[in-house]
């Protein structure tokens, strides 16, 4: 039998522009000082423990990321980040992969 390959998911896309746009403004606004104040929060509560810290970043995280990604054509969701995730993602690795894009991303 014929081995049957599953379809590839769709994900939204980004112009190497588009996403490096997108990163200058998560990045200006993950400077904010009261979202730094949440970060610091956010650790001493968890005690410091990294995976209790990184399992509840992405809460904190949202309200701060959610306009910016429907700014770009994503859903103000955690799905709509995961999406605007792997839209740059595109720019991040492989064979469309942007220098410029990464070295935003890698900030």
């Amino acid at each position: 039998p014929k081995s049957v390959q599953a379809p590839v998911e769709a994900h939204k896309r980004l112009t190497a522009e588009g996403a490096k746009d997108l990163l200058s403004e998560l990045t200006e606004a993950f400077r904010d000082s009261g979202f730094q104040a949440q970060i610091l929060k956010l650790a001493r509560d968890v005690r410091m423990d990294k995976h209790e810290f990184l399992a509840n970043l992405k809460k904190v995280a949202l309200p701060i990321q959610a306009p910016i990604v429907q700014r770009f054509g994503f859903e103000p969701s955690p799905e709509g980040v995961q999406e605007m995730t792997r839209a740059i993602a595109d720019f991040t690795r492989g064979g469309r992969l942007d220098a410029g894009v990464k070295a935003q991303a890698d900030l």
